[in-house]
Formats: C-alpha cells, sequence, structure tokens
C-alpha cells in the first residue's frame, strides 16, 4: 500500500535481465535469414553496438569514454542527456541499438518483433509512460547520430563496385566446388577502418610465390596443409 499500487519491476528487469545479449542474438539470427556474408555481417554488429555505448557514456560520462570523436571521421555526438532528465538510459540504450539495427538488415520485422515484446514486457512492469517516452527519444537521438556515420562509411557505395575478376593463371584464386561461390567483398578494403588509417598498419610478410614443383617452399607448405585434414 505505501507504493500505492505503483510498481518499478521494470528497474530490477532492466538491472537483471540481458536484454542486449538477447538482442544480439536476435540480430545474429536475423543476419543468417538474411544471408549476409562475414565481412557485410561485421559491420551489421559493430554500428548498434556502437549506438547502445554511446547511450551508456551518456549515462556515466566519469566512467566512459565516447567513442565519436575518436573514430576515424567521426565528430562527438550533439546530444545533451541533460536534455532526457526523465530517461531510463538502460532502455534507452537498447533502443539505441533495435533503431540501427534495424535499419541495416532486410528482414525488418524480425528485430521490430523482438522490440516491441521488449518494450512491452517493460511498460508492463510499471515503467512510466512519461519515462518510457523520453527513454525512445534519447535512445533514437543517438541512434540518428550513428546512423548518419554509419551512411558515410562507403558501404552503400561499394555495392555498385564491380565484382572481382577471375583470372586463368594458374597462381589465381578461382571458385571452388561444390558451391562455387563468388569472392566475397572483393572491395572491402574500402570501406572506411574505425581505427587504423588502412591494413598497410598491420602487413603481414608476403607469402611465397605460387610454384607446383613439390620441393618449392608453396607446394610443401599447401600439402602441409592438405595432410593436416587426414
Amino acid at each position: 500500500m505505501s507504493s500505492c499500487g505503483k510498481s518499478d519491476s521494470y528497474k530490477k528487469l532492466l538491472a537483471e535481465k540481458y536484454y542486449l545479449v538477447a538482442a544480439n542474438e536476435k540480430l545474429t539470427e536475423t543476419m543468417v535469414h538474411d544471408i549476409f556474408s562475414p565481412p557485410v555481417a561485421s559491420r551489421i554488429y559493430a554500428y548498434p553496438s556502437i549506438a547502445a555505448y554511446e547511450v551508456a557514456v551518456l549515462a556515466a560520462p566519469d566512467e566512459f569514454y565516447s567513442l565519436m570523436g575518436q573514430l576515424n571521421e567521426s565528430s562527438a555526438l550533439s546530444i545533451n542527456a541533460a536534455d532526457y532528465e526523465q530517461a531510463n538510459f538502460q532502455l534507452a540504450s537498447l533502443a539505441a541499438y533495435y533503431k540501427v539495427a534495424i535499419q541495416l538488415i532486410f528482414t525488418e520485422q524480425f528485430l521490430i518483433e523482438d522490440r516491441e515484446a521488449l518494450f512491452e514486457e517493460i511498460k508492463n512492469a510499471g515503467m512510466p509512460e512519461e519515462e518510457f517516452q523520453a527513454s525512445l527519444a534519447l535512445g533514437e537521438a543517438v541512434a540518428d547520430e550513428i546512423l548518419a556515420y554509419a551512411s558515410e562509411d562507403n558501404y552503400h557505395q561499394s555495392r555498385s563496385f564491380g565484382k572481382y575478376t577471375v583470372k586463368n593463371d594458374l597462381g589465381s584464386w578461382k571458385p571452388t566446388p561444390p558451391a562455387y561461390i563468388e569472392s566475397i567483398e572483393p572491395h572491402w578494403n574500402k570501406i572506411r577502418p574505425f581505427f587504423l588509417d588502412s591494413a598497410s598498419q598491420f602487413a603481414p610478410v608476403a607469402p611465397p610465390p605460387f610454384d607446383t614443383i613439390p620441393e618449392s617452399t608453396f607446394f610443401s607448405r599447401c600439402h602441409g596443409c592438405h595432410g593436416c585434414r587426414k
């Protein structure tokens, strides 16, 4: 009676349940359904995670450092947490994650349904409407800035780049059986990296030249790899 029947069990739910982990798992399921390649999947994982993290930064600026302003070509967020006094940062973080993720996949309905089920659970657990709306507003504001940053990484432009041209010489890569899948993201090096200036910062030692002579370094190493599966 002292609480006048008003429940705040939503706070316990948000503090103890692994909602963000569950959202990430649902995103994985969606990407598998949509058949995204591993490089593209890495991009889809990255931006929603950045959005969720940036809300955590707003909640505890003395504990966390914002990535925005540190990532290549990024600017500090223009959002003032004080403008969202009633927001619940945990729900705002989830709202930001879902909004960004939904924009990056094909089957949006999977994540929309998952998000709406979460929102309904939190509201039913007693979150006041004012707090709920403020949380969504904060999450969406952060998501909008992360999506704007994502839109400039050259990914969309790369969708129109030419396919990898298969060469006829023996030492070049070619599609292999049983699926004969085309080369995956041959222009991925044109996508803006988050921190590196390019992959040249960690250039590996050059591989041995292609050779079919059994005594050659290339042949012996390939034969060694082949023998490992026997």
